[in-house]
């Protein structure tokens, strides 16, 4: 699920913003990625960026440890999450003026939040602040650097490769998103009319903070506000800075739409542990139960499965884009022999290729019997190698002794090293 911006646009007054302390940030004018000092014009990527964006890193150099999602979890050291923490913006990143607990009902389209919220469900429906054609007109500021701009290449690439939004560059369109290096990381949720700038400043250059960026811009929400999420994960009030409770409120059943969704902690759109921490501890975190399951939270640097379908859901995608991914919900499958090498999924090697099979995915399960050719979990069809050039140093760590790790995954990374053929 996701919670999906309302489109009725209203003039709100203003709201009066809790003194807060804007903590210890600085403002930078001028860094590899950025010269604000270069007038602010609009331009687009060409087809040189998307070609450096190939080139980028896409593995961490870290061994891997129990609390990551998969043993090659993306990372980057340019990202600062506290930049997505401005205490000005609704939960943090979100800049639609007037926006808070109080008025989200009206930017909803709903004429009192206390009605039932069978009678609100279609209203919200029916009020999506949708691109037309799920295509998304951007211009980028000449401010940014040629790194920045491949980064932010690589970004939306994944739109392209996982659900049939369009992300294209201005012409004459009226409504349009404006990427530039404001102030911190925040967007607009959905379609707000004119030019809407969505903000990438220092430490907002990384690819899983520019994904989590334009999902708002498309439409959605922080999946950690939905009404259900109590089930899910606990907020640590304790460890949340002073007069920022409000930004872990959740909405109502009234306010948001699942999309038939089950709750996804591995989301882009999730918060992540220690957001609005006032001392390095959890704020937010999987409920025990989920805990002793290994699961973590989201903001990585890749769409969860549900992400995907949810794109392809708001985007009301037919005969393109990716439309069915492994859920965590119950699925019946027609499945071959065990024997059999084969993929069950036509969105395999997708799956494959966003880390699903990783032994903490959520969809492991579904990927050992429903992918094992894309996922390499045929025994003894493949020579005794390490497709892994990290083997030797996850080795030290235990990686092939540690019981959170299948054999099966061993096998597929370092069944060398691990003697496992």
């Amino acid at each position: 699920m996701r919670l999906i911006f309302g489109l009725v646009i209203l003039a709100l007054a203003a709201v009066s913003i809790e003194s807060r302390s804007a903590g210890t940030r600085k403002t930078v004018t001028k860094n590899e990625f950025f010269d604000k000092n270069i007038p602010d014009g609009e331009t687009s990527l060409n087809t040189e960026d998307f070609e450096n964006a190939k080139k980028l890193p896409k593995e961490s150099e870290q061994a891997p440890k129990e609390s990551e999602q998969a043993p090659n979890r993306a990372k980057r050291s340019t990202v600062d999450r506290t930049a997505m923490e401005n205490p000005t913006m609704f939960e943090g990143d979100i800049a639609n003026k007037g926006l808070n607990k109080s008025t989200i009902y009206r930017f909803m389209g709903q004429a009192n939040p206390n009605e039932p919220s069978g009678a609100m469900r279609n209203a919200i429906k029916g009020a999506y602040a949708r691109w037309p054609g799920a295509v998304i007109p951007y211009t980028i500021s000449t401010q940014y650097s040629s790194g920045a701009r491949s980064i932010i290449a690589d970004a939306m690439n994944q739109f392209a490769l996982s659900s049939c939004i369009k992300i294209i560059p201005r012409t004459t369109q009226t409504d349009y998103i404006h990427i530039m290096p404001d102030d911190g990381c925040y967007s607009y949720v959905g379609k707000n009319g004119g030019r809407q700038v969505l903000s990438l400043d220092d430490g907002c250059i990384d690819r899983g903070v520019i994904m989590h960026e334009l999902m708002h811009a498309v439409g959605f929400f922080h999946e950690q506000s939905r009404p259900d999420r109590d089930q899910y994960v606990e907020i640590v009030l304790a460890n949340i800075k002073d007069g920022y409770a409000d930004q872990f409120e959740k909405y109502s059943l009234n306010q948001v739409d699942y999309l038939g969704q089950p709750y996804d902690y591995y989301s882009i759109m999730h918060y992540g542990p220690r957001t609005f921490s006032k001392n390095g501890q959890d704020t937010i975190r999987p409920v025990a139960s989920a805990r002793a399951q290994g699961i973590t939270l989201g903001n990585r640097n890749v769409f969860s499965a549900i992400d995907i379908k949810e794109l392809n859901l708001i985007a009301q995608c037919s005969g393109s884009g990716v439309v069915t991914t492994p859920t965590t919900t119950t699925r019946t499958t027609t499945r071959a022999p065990a024997t059999s090498c084969v993929d069950q999924d036509t969105n395999c090697q997708l799956y494959a290729s966003s880390n699903f099979c990783t032994v903490s995915s959520p969809y492991y399960t579904y990927m050992t019997s429903n992918c094992r050719r894309s996922c390499g979990f045929c025994p003894g069809t493949g020579p005794c190698v390490d497709t892994e050039t990290r083997c030797a140093l996850w080795q030290q760590s235990n990686f092939c002794s540690n019981p959170y790790y299948t054999v099966e995954l061993r096998r597929q990374l370092c069944a060398r090293t691990c003697g496992l053929c």
